[in-house]
């Protein structure tokens, strides 16, 4: 038995969570992502040895195309698990831009919808190899994203799995 139990440590020593990063994309300094940043600051606890990180980019794809997907290319090369949110203010075509140019995940939210409603279409009505999701709610594509990425990283899903069960353990009665 003790063997065994020694035979076990070893292995799960040898247990590593992926390197992960969320993009936040915002097509300039103006483009709010605070809501973005404080879902994934609030669920993921950075002390306790998660590999996930964020970063925020701040970038016009209409004005700098060039730097734009030098970037992009750069930051996948770097961190290929990864997840881009793009919030761009006065483009929504943004984020269909980056899904046609990376293999990773992109979630578009569409920051000038309350001010804009019919621009959403640029987003829903993409043209083909363009597999980008849009999410109105900035916290609801944090954690999407989170989500996404959970499917490869352990400590992330049981952090999001914790939340999920406190929500619903006051449904259950015994």
């Amino acid at each position: 038995v003790r063997e065994n139990f020694q035979r076990v440590a070893d292995l799960t020593d040898r247990f590593g969570l992926p390197n992960q990063r969320i993009i936040v994309w915002k097509g300039s300094e103006k483009d709010d992502a605070g809501d973005v940043v404080g879902i994934i600051r609030e669920i993921v606890s950075w002390k306790q040895g998660s590999k996930l990180d964020y970063l925020r980019l701040a970038c016009s794809l209409h004005k700098e195309p060039v730097r734009a997907i030098t970037e992009l290319n750069r930051l996948v090369q770097e961190v290929p698990d990864s997840v881009i949110i793009a919030i761009v203010g006065k483009s929504n075509g943004a984020g269909p831009t980056l899904s046609a140019a990376t293999t990773v995940p992109v979630i578009t939210v569409p920051a000038s919808f309350k001010e804009f409603p019919d621009d959403v279409w640029s987003s829903l009505r993409g043209p083909s190899q363009t597999p980008v999701m849009m999410v109105l709610d900035q916290q609801n594509a944090a954690l999407a994203a989170l989500h996404i990425l959970s499917a490869r990283n352990p400590y992330l899903y049981a952090l999001l799995r914790e939340k999920l069960e406190a929500r619903f353990v006051n449904t259950l009665s015994f």
